[in-house]
């Protein structure tokens, strides 16, 4: 089975009626070779890679991204770790919470006189015996 592979891509910016900006990208692999062929504006770039030098090219940049990851010490690397555990916990603890309104407090009046009055006539009336008839 032979492998292919074929992309284009182009993009054109007017303002005007005039061209400001003109560029595509052509790619062709047959399975042995990757042809590139790049236009910006009037410039025309044309690359050929093989197997080999594409599999270098995706080794390169993998290596580069593990090194910038490996940079960290392993303290540090756990350090982030519990720092990202931590914030998780306690936004699941702020969602579990229910939220309640708090009632307003207010200030208990001190007893007046005639309020004391009217208990005391209160009192009054049910001390009178009830009789039957």
């Amino acid at each position: 089975m032979k492998n292919f592979f074929h992309s284009e891509a182009s993009k054109q910016v007017i303002v005007n009626g005039k061209i400001v900006e003109d560029k595509s990208l052509k790619m062709n692999y047959d399975g042995k070779h990757l042809r590139v062929q790049t236009k910006d504006n009037s410039n025309t770039k044309n690359i050929e890679l093989t197997n080999n030098e594409m599999t270098d090219i995706v080794n390169k940049i993998k290596k580069q991204s593990t090194q910038k990851r490996n940079k960290l010490t392993l303290k540090e690397k756990l350090e982030r770790l519990l720092k990202k555990q931590k914030t998780q916990k306690r936004k699941l603890e702020l969602k579990s919470k229910p939220k309640t309104k708090s009632k307003p407090k207010t200030k208990s009046k001190p007893k007046t006189k005639s309020k004391r009055r009217r208990k005391s006539r209160s009192s009054f009336v049910s001390v009178y015996p009830i009789t039957k008839n």
